[in-house]
């Protein structure tokens, strides 16, 4: 039997002037954050953009990682993103590196990022579809406690 989905409600946040370009950031479920366009004392909202889009995937990348059984210990995303030089200065290029450790086989990896984007990211299909967006995947050897990280 086929069922139509319900819509989603609505997702809010309040912004809140503090003091020069800083706004204090509240969702209905009393998370809240600093957005600084002075980029002095939080993340700017590019950055936060940047930080969804990275956060967006990696939870998708644990998520079907899990459901494949594939045992790690640490997933990390590292971003970087190329904006227009003029105003406005939207994300021409993002790259983005998934690293993890554990037993994982980097194909299993790739394609967990690819089913991520194709699939499931919200943040990613709400960008603009003329930004070019390059990732990489890597497996880490565990890290042993005691000994320096390289």
């Amino acid at each position: 039997m086929y069922m139509k989905s319900q819509p989603a409600a609505p997702l809010r946040v309040e912004l809140r002037w503090d003091d020069r370009e800083r706004f204090h950031v509240k969702s209905p479920s009393g998370a809240t954050m600093v957005l600084d366009g002075e980029r002095q004392v939080a993340l700017s909202p590019m950055e936060s953009l940047l930080s969804a889009l990275a956060g967006c995937l990696a939870t998708d990348v644990a998520r079907i990682l899990r459901k494949m059984r594939l045992p790690f210990t640490a997933l990390s995303v590292s971003a970087s993103g190329e904006q227009n030089p003029k105003i406005p200065k939207y994300f021409t290029r993002i790259s983005l590196r998934f690293s993890v450790q554990g037993k994982v086989p980097l194909d299993r990896l790739e394609r967990a990022v690819q089913l991520s984007k194709k699939a499931y990211c919200s943040v990613f299909h709400t960008l603009r579809n003329d930004i070019e967006i390059n990732h990489t995947v890597e497996v880490e050897a565990p890290r042993h406690a005691g000994f320096p990280s390289p």
